[in-house]
Parts: structure tokens; sequence; C-alpha cells
């Protein structure tokens, strides 16, 4: 999808950096969602809200079903997907 709609890949690219950049998805699933004070407050300041930090609380939640459900099902791949297949 992004090749045909000609998306920027430098976001996409840096989200598969590592380590991945703080405080990232992983450490917010490594401490039960805790995120620290100074942490929340920084991403209040940035310009985001309450309200989008629970959007992206929404959206790792839908990632890790997703992740588990395929997981544990283990279904193909769409054919046309096959040359965006993305490997560490």
């Amino acid at each position: 999808m992004t090749r045909s709609m000609r998306f920027d890949k430098a976001p996409r690219l840096a989200s598969r950096a590592w380590p991945p950049s703080a405080p990232s998805r992983a450490s917010l699933v490594r401490n039960c969602g805790s995120v620290d004070r100074h942490a929340f407050q920084a991403f209040l300041a940035a310009g985001y809200s309450r309200r989008q930090a629970l959007e992206v609380v929404m959206g790792m939640a839908f990632s890790v079903m997703g992740s588990y459900a395929a997981h544990l099902t283990r279904p193909p791949l769409d054919e046309f997907l096959k040359p965006l297949v993305w490997t560490r």
C-alpha cells in the first residue's frame, strides 16, 4: 500500500530502527502500561492531548491482538504483499 500511495519511507524505516526510541511500545508493554510522569508531561508539552495518549494505547491494543492472532493461526501472506515482507 505504501508503494502505491507514495508515502515517505523515512518514518516507516525509522519505526523499524533498533533499539526503538524511548518511550517505546516495548517499554510500555514491559512496564505494564506504566508511563513515567516526566515522559507523559513531555508528551503533553509536545502538543499532544490526553485523548491522543489513549489513542496510542488503543493502537497498541489492536497491534498486540493482531500479532497474537497471527502467531496462533499462521495465516498465509497474500501474494501482493510478498514484495513488502520485512525481516530483521
